[in-house]
């Protein structure tokens, strides 16, 4: 989550300076000539020991109609529920298109961070490496289902933040994660007031903030190390064992987790890793890819990011500095 480190910023403008830095860095380097929906369609057919995902009820690909704009009746008709949470109107999308136009109608509900979130999850799906022959077709499924939800186009993006960055399009100051990330105070107790914030909420998108809480830039650009529980989880393969735990935890705070849902799917589509829920996915991946001691591990971490979180324990979140 980007936030703004100068306390003199108005909120409205340093939320504004959020979502401009964001639409910039979502389309940076966004160059590719060909349309990511073709992958589906063109990919050759491969068998493979791994299993095949059961078919979704969902449009298998096709290239939707993006005449409408985002905010036109094609999102009013997809719209959840006004009583459903936001985190539950992301489980049921099949469009993350009409999803945004939801979301961003509806910012006291988090609308802004889930559209951070589904615009990051979508660039990352994007950008991934096309599949070889050997890919499953569980994989090859995977791909086509994520393909067909992550159906926004540039305009779409433009239209959508545009009318974020408006005074006569969405409140963007009345998004509580948005403004919990903007009024934290400096320092520990700064931190350990956030994370209360966020674990207060409950809600799976916010709560994935938790680990990034003590994170600082790095001088050469790498990713920062993350922290939870007293350890602190450096390297490329102590990071990913930390975040997908928390993926498994998520599933306990109303993230779909089942084989169709979004992590699962993704999951699948760019690592190979495909089975009936995220747990199963995440394990099996570890297990696969050499590394029995951290597939044994992420059970147990996951059980104790969801007891830290159940139990409201701010300080396994905070870093704190020992003092001579």
């Amino acid at each position: 989550m980007i936030f703004s480190k100068h306390p003199g910023i108005p909120t409205s403008i340093a939320v504004m300076v959020t979502l401009a830095v964001l639409l910039i860095a979502y389309w940076a380097g966004s160059d590719r000539t060909s349309d990511p929906r073709h992958d589906a369609v063109t990919m050759a057919t491969a068998s493979s020991s791994m299993p095949t995902r059961p078919q979704s009820s969902e449009t298998m690909p096709s290239l939707p109609d993006q005449s409408a704009p985002i905010g036109s009746k094609l999102a009013v008709n997809a719209r959840q529920p006004s009583n459903a949470s936001i985190a539950s109107r992301f489980n049921n999308a099949t469009s993350y298109r009409a999803f945004l136009a939801d979301a961003l109608a509806h910012p006291e509900d988090g609308g802004l961070t889930y559209t951070m979130f589904v615009l990051q999850e979508c660039k990352r799906f994007n950008a991934r490496a096309p599949l070889g022959p050997e890919s499953s077709q569980a994989q090859q499924n995977a791909v086509a289902l994520m393909t067909t939800r992550c159906d926004l186009t540039r305009e779409d993006i433009l239209q959508a933040m545009n009318a974020a960055l408006h005074s006569n399009g969405v409140a963007v100051g009345s998004d509580p994660a948005l403004s919990a990330v903007l009024s934290r105070g400096a320092g520990e107790e700064g931190k350990a007031r956030f994370a209360g914030d966020l674990i207060a909420s409950r809600d799976p998108v916010r709560l994935a903030q938790l680990l990034t809480l003590n994170a600082q830039p790095t001088s050469d650009g790498s990713d920062p190390p993350l922290y939870f529980d007293g350890v602190t989880w450096s390297t490329p393969g102590e990071r990913q064992l930390i975040q997908d735990a928390f993926l498994i935890a998520q599933c306990s705070f109303g993230m779909a987790c089942d084989s169709q849902s979004h992590f699962a799917l993704t999951l699948c589509a760019e690592r190979g890793w495909c089975g009936d829920s995220v747990k199963e996915e995440v394990v099996m991946g570890h297990a696969s890819s050499g590394s029995q001691e951290n597939a044994a591990q992420l059970s147990a971490l996951a059980d104790k990011l969801v007891l830290a979180i159940r139990g409201n324990d701010v300080e396994r979140f905070v870093e704190r500095r020992r003092h001579n």
